[in-house]
């Protein structure tokens, strides 16, 4: 049986309705959202900026690193060592960021 909803327009479909809901639920969830997620905004924050998310960066890193040095690809290597700096200094990063935004 052949379909009726072509491929090219799934995205679009899952991009209305998404989009419908957001805006049909926006008054009660910015309404909601200080209070409702601090809690989890505050774990988060705090497994990124310790001593979680500096060990991800450098199993991450390292990582990279040495698959890098066993296939014998700089790239692969030089990427570990970027995305392991970048996950150790992103959250602070993102702190700034948002820090100096005004709403």
């Amino acid at each position: 049986m052949k379909s009726t909803v072509s491929s090219n327009s799934l995205p679009f479909a899952v991009f209305m309705i998404t989009t419908t809901l957001t805006l049909f639920f926006s008054d009660h969830a910015l309404a909601a959202a200080d209070t409702d997620f601090s809690v989890l905004f505050n774990f988060i924050n705090e497994a990124a900026t310790g001593f979680l998310g500096r060990s991800i960066a450098i199993v991450g890193g390292m990582t990279g690193l040495v698959y890098g040095a066993v296939t014998g690809r700089l790239a692969l290597g030089a990427s570990g060592i970027v995305l392991g700096a970048l996950g150790a200094i992103g959250p602070q990063v993102i702190d700034a960021v948002f820090a100096t935004a005004t709403l």
